[in-house]
């Protein structure tokens, strides 16, 4: 009866402790993802792609490098958008859009100078 048991159980404790394996793999394919998404310009999707692999492998420094390079392009594309946006008068849309930028990259740059001309802009209408 013993020799039933101990093998099966066994295999459980081995399965239970053994490493994430599967973090690796969906890290990898996230980056790979992100990867083809940068190829295409289209840099918000490769930028969370590339943030998702990042935090599943932050010791990693291919995924660190890739979030981090794309991080900027991200920003700059919600600015643009947000940009065209306020030039249209869509003024809502426009602080989202800047919004956006602030959160993929916090360093502050053009969009909190962007930002802060449509609020002033929507106080003054």
């Amino acid at each position: 009866m013993r020799r039933l048991i101990l093998p099966p159980l066994f295999v459980l404790l081995v399965l239970c402790f053994r490493p994430p394996v599967f973090a690796k793999d969906s890290a990898k394919a996230l980056y790979e993802k992100g990867t083809e998404a940068e190829a295409r310009q289209n840099y918000e999707q490769a930028f969370d792609y590339f943030k998702q692999a990042y935090n599943l492998k932050p010791k990693d420094l291919r995924y660190r490098t890739a979030f981090e390079r794309t991080r900027f392009y991200s920003a700059s594309s919600h600015v643009h958008r947000g940009q065209l946006l306020r030039d249209n008068g869509k003024l809502d849309e426009a602080a989202v859009e800047f919004q956006k930028a602030h959160r993929a990259d916090d360093s502050g740059g053009a969009e909190s100078a962007t930002a802060g001309r449509v609020a002033g802009r929507d106080r003054a209408a």
